[in-house]
């Protein structure tokens, strides 16, 4: 693992519950329109290896997606497509256990902490059943579940997060930030308007561990690299022609402005809600970012078009980040020193470097790119010493000058979340109404337009 420098356990973004329920295909059922024809019918996109006349417009164009999509029959299944996919941006975790400590056994922690934390630890008993296996990494399983309510004929789909044998559930309780769970509701579950709903946590019969969460579409990650492949495959010529005229490498980003500025807004809403919990996420991340979908059909996510349907986003994964480590290169230099140092402690998190992971967030947003997707191994060097991302040359100023701050050096000089907040409100409500012909028309998705179309710009 990347700087790595004890022994330490890849975490699978926790709350990541990979696409469409039937199929957890994800990316795979999505790569790549076949057809070159535009379409604004709401159909799945068949998984399809691109030919040489629908290869991406430049070079630099999802390099890391198209080296997967090229290997896809290795994988015996979507869910295995979807783990390989998702290695670039495992977390890192301290797995260290203390052994000094009087040893309880895994029901005796449970039934500690169902005296000190009440609701929050729920026996499901056999109203929870698991169902398939969506997706795994190194602590813990996803499943998809069913939970029927006490007394009641109604059930519900839900995720269940299964931590694998191994993890002493004294371990996984250092884990879990107090915050979570001094700030949860009478019901006993946790919960805010743009962070993710945990229901609880569980002793399944099995002996494992596991949480009760809400069940979502998939995450941001995912929507990206379907975004980016679907609207630089099928990139029409005037698009490719105004996207290099802006210097974008001739690709269009994954969103249009108006998204965008909804996505950025609604990730640094969240984190403040976090921060004023005092929960601080240590690996925020497009892949710790889950979605909602406004277009739902009877509890399902089947109808949902990921290039056209709108959505909601919702901070994830922060209920294991006590002893996070965070993920490569979307960590601040602090941590990237601490790494290279061997020398990680709790206090080396701070609300700052949720900052300037958010930036790294910001930037995948914006370009769909993972952040120094150039460097290999654990160049954290060229960070320390101040390299960071080039932003594209189109995005606005003031948006590149808050960014800017995000991932400044010294931490003290980074905006605060309820900052970032006023901001973002600033720069996405005052925009002219050529600059929404501008996000309507040229940076809007391949499907929403036909090759031989022209933009128009009023004023």
């Amino acid at each position: 693992m990347e700087g790595d420098c004890k022994s330490t356990a890849p975490l699978y973004d926790a709350n990541r519950s990979a696409s469409m329920p039937t199929s957890a295909a994800g990316v795979s059922g999505y790569v790549t329109a076949t057809d070159s024809a535009p379409s604004t019918s709401r159909t799945e996109v068949g998984l399809a290896l691109p030919s040489t006349s629908e290869s991406s417009a430049s070079d630099s164009v999802c390099t890391r997606m198209e080296r997967l999509v090229q290997r896809r029959s290795e994988y015996g299944s979507a869910v295995e497509f979807e783990i390989e996919a998702s290695k670039v941006h495992w977390s890192e975790v301290d797995d260290s256990s203390d052994d000094d400590e009087e040893k309880e056994t895994d029901l005796e922690v449970y039934e500690r902490l169902k005296q000190k934390w009440g609701n929050f630890f729920h026996d499901y008993g056999d109203s929870l059943v698991l169902r398939e296996k969506i997706a795994e990494g190194g602590q813990a399983e996803i499943f998809n579940a069913e939970y029927a309510y006490p007394d009641s004929e109604y059930k519900e789909m839900t995720i269940v997060k299964v931590f694998k044998h191994g993890w002493a559930l004294r371990d996984l309780e250092k884990q879990w930030p107090v915050g979570m769970l001094d700030n949860q509701s009478e019901g006993g579950w946790f919960w805010d308007v743009n962070a993710s709903v945990i229901w609880g946590a569980t002793l399944l019969k099995n002996g494992r561990f596991a949480f009760r969460m809400m069940r979502h579409w998939g995450d941001l990650r995912q929507l990206i690299d379907i975004r980016m492949q679907r609207n630089n495959n099928r990139l029409p010529l005037w698009k490719a022609i105004a996207s290099k005229m802006l210097g974008n490498n001739n690709e269009v980003p994954p969103f249009t402005h108006s998204e965008e500025g909804e996505i950025l807004l609604s990730i640094a809403e969240g984190m403040l809600e976090l921060h004023e919990m005092n929960i601080i996420h240590k690996d925020l991340k497009a892949s710790n970012v889950l979605l909602d979908t406004l277009h739902m059909d009877d509890n399902t996510y089947d109808n949902f078009d990921p290039v056209l349907d709108k959505f909601d986003c919702k901070v994830a994964d922060y209920e294991c980040s006590a002893r996070v480590v965070g993920t490569g290169y979307w960590r601040a230099p602090e941590i990237l020193q601490a790494v290279k140092n061997c020398n990680v402690k709790p206090h080396s998190f701070t609300k700052e470097v949720d900052v300037y992971s958010y930036a790294m967030t910001c930037y995948e947003v914006i370009t769909g790119h993972i952040p120094f997707q150039d460097l290999r191994g654990e160049c954290y060097n060229v960070v320390i010493e101040g390299r960071r991302p080039e932003l594209p040359q189109h995005i606005d100023l003031e948006l590149k000058e808050l960014l800017t701050r995000c991932w400044k050096k010294n931490p003290s000089e980074r905006p605060s979340f309820e900052e970032i907040v006023e901001c973002l409100k600033k720069i996405y409500g005052m925009q002219s109404s050529d600059n929404e012909a501008y996000d309507d028309e040229v940076l809007v998705s391949p499907d929403e337009a036909s090759d031989d179309e022209s933009p128009t710009f009023s004023g």
